[in-house]
């Protein structure tokens, strides 16, 4: 489990979820579309892209059979690729138009280098059909994330110009970041991780190959939809894709309604991630963009993330600590009172946020950051128990006591 997550990229990633609640406050404190273009990349790139591409290195492999082309390249990429996003989310912030185009060519480079290691990997034979059909997966997600950095890098130079038409690809760019990019990497990372945290096997898999094909479909129609500006094809482009989303939560529910494991904030996590995601995706369908996207970040991403973090995050915590050989299992790591604690604040604050956005509601916002920030803060000591859980010498005490 140590190689499939390195520490320092995770922890990266959490420290940029935690800013990005920072940023929330600022925004309630005093708001503008600079603070708002922060948060957006300090989720989507700072903290999920972040955890995604360093994550990616190991998976890959490891689904797949296939050997990274460039690996190094894609290592090294993915390590100054948080480095590069903040400086791209504190120009945001501090309206610094020659860091915004600086640091974000700089980011959308990085990715785009990652990104042709992995299609160059990907784009290998494997003889295995079930592995092969998971490559092209995870191919088609890479292109998503390539063209997701193009579009970026457009906008991030005519940004830093006050070039009015290159910002006019804002929401392709968005769309292509949350639905081709971010979406189909968590759905179909998902398929495998579910079974480590829940303990229990999809029993639909039509419901499977429809979730991803629905969500595939709007992946490629919502950008083409809003780029001819026809309200029209948006829609039903935005339908199909909430198709996805329902037969995708529908088949999670059942999952987690069947766990096996005694890991309940993060069956909780998943839950209020799936959930969600269908407020996000109908939100988009009635043209309520703004809705869509914070909820589509901090909501079914953001949650799914908590998920990932509860249960596989400490695993990844006990085998640093202690060694691959630490079998503790995550629920005797953390405090439950802690995480149940983390589950509820995160939840308020994604409430409050959802709220303010709909109100433009300054208090709610500066509410909703406070939660986020004490969430994250109780996610943080919670780990900092786990780490002390997972030392050889209390990993034993426990094994005795079991025995006992």
């Amino acid at each position: 489990m140590r190689g499939w997550i390195p520490p320092v990229p995770l922890a990266l990633g959490a420290l940029f979820g935690a800013l990005s609640w920072a940023l929330v406050v600022l925004y309630g404190v005093t708001p503008s579309f600079g603070i708002a273009l922060a948060w957006i990349h300090a989720v989507a790139l700072g903290s999920f892209t972040t955890i995604a591409l360093s994550v990616l290195i190991h998976v890959v492999p490891g689904f797949t059979d296939l050997s990274w082309r460039g690996k190094t390249l894609a290592r090294w990429s993915g390590a100054l690729l948080p480095f590069a996003a903040a400086g791209f989310v504190v120009s945001f912030a501090s309206a610094f138009g020659l860091g915004v185009t600086t640091f974000g060519l700089a980011s959308a480079l990085l990715i785009l280098l990652y990104t042709g290691a992995a299609i160059a990997t990907l784009s290998q034979q494997t003889p295995d059909p079930a592995e092969q059909a998971i490559a092209r997966a995870f191919l088609l997600v890479m292109l998503f994330l390539g063209l997701a950095a193009i579009l970026g890098g457009v906008l991030a130079y005519g940004y830093g110009g006050g070039n009015a038409r290159l910002l006019q690809f804002a929401p392709e760019h968005g769309a292509v970041a949350i639905v081709g990019w971010l979406t189909l990497l968590t759905m179909g990372v998902s398929a495998r991780t579910f079974r480590p945290i829940l303990g229990s096997e999809a029993r639909w898999r039509p419901m499977h190959i429809a979730s991803n094909s629905a969500m595939l479909v709007g992946a490629i129609a919502i950008p083409l939809a809003l780029g001819f500006g026809n309200a029209t094809l948006t829609r039903v482009a935005f339908a199909i894709a909430l198709v996805g989303a329902i037969a995708y939560a529908g088949d999670g529910l059942d999952r987690v309604r069947r766990a096996r494991t005694p890991n309940g904030p993060a069956h909780a996590f998943i839950v209020a991630s799936l959930v969600w995601l269908l407020f996000a995706a109908t939100a988009a369908l009635l043209g309520a963009y703004d809705l869509a996207v914070v909820t589509a970040l901090a909501g079914w991403l953001g949650q799914m993330i908590n998920a990932h973090l509860h249960h596989i995050g400490v695993r990844v915590i006990a085998t640093t600590v202690a060694g691959d050989e630490n079998e503790t299992r995550p629920w005797e790591l953390l405090d439950a009172r802690l995480s149940w604690t983390t589950v509820v604040l995160a939840q308020l604050a994604v409430v409050l946020l959802v709220s303010a956005v709909a109100t433009n509601f300054a208090s709610g916002y500066i509410a909703s950051g406070c939660a986020g920030l004490v969430a994250a803060i109780a996610f943080a000591v919670n780990a900092g128990i786990a780490v002390g859980r997972a030392r050889p010498s209390t990993s034993l005490r426990y094994a005795r006591d079991d025995k006992s």
